[in-house]
């Protein structure tokens, strides 16, 4: 991102550095979130993921939890047990991302803020 420079790229670190100081404090992560980010990246180009199918649900009659989500995972082991969640929860149509590729995401964010930069020049 400083390679590239200009007021795009200023504007982006600048947005990360008040995200990672403010919100990394509070959450306890050394990073700024970037969630929304990986988003776009997913829709871009989807092997920027690792993925795995799993059964989600948002658990709300107090049964396994309250108000937490409850994930059973397809092929993940330890997930199916006897008894409990994990026996009723066999609907694996939910891809969830489990692994993000690094340096592919930094690659599209480069590339995305370059395409920016050119063309505002």
């Amino acid at each position: 991102m400083r390679a590239v420079g200009g007021p795009i790229a200023k504007f982006i670190l600048d947005i990360w550095e008040f995200i990672a100081t403010t919100h990394g404090g509070l959450l306890q992560i050394e990073y700024p979130a970037v969630h929304d980010a990986c988003c776009v990246a997913a829709m871009i180009d989807p092997t920027v993921f690792t993925t795995e199918k799993a059964d989600i649900r948002v658990e709300i009659a107090g049964r396994w939890t309250k108000g937490m989500t409850v994930c059973n995972f397809e092929k993940m082991g330890g997930m199916h047990h006897f008894g409990g969640t994990a026996s009723e929860q066999v609907d694996f149509r939910h891809t969830v991302a489990m692994k993000l590729d690094h340096p592919k995401f930094c690659g599209l964010i480069v590339d995305a803020l370059e395409r920016l930069t050119h063309a505002k020049a």
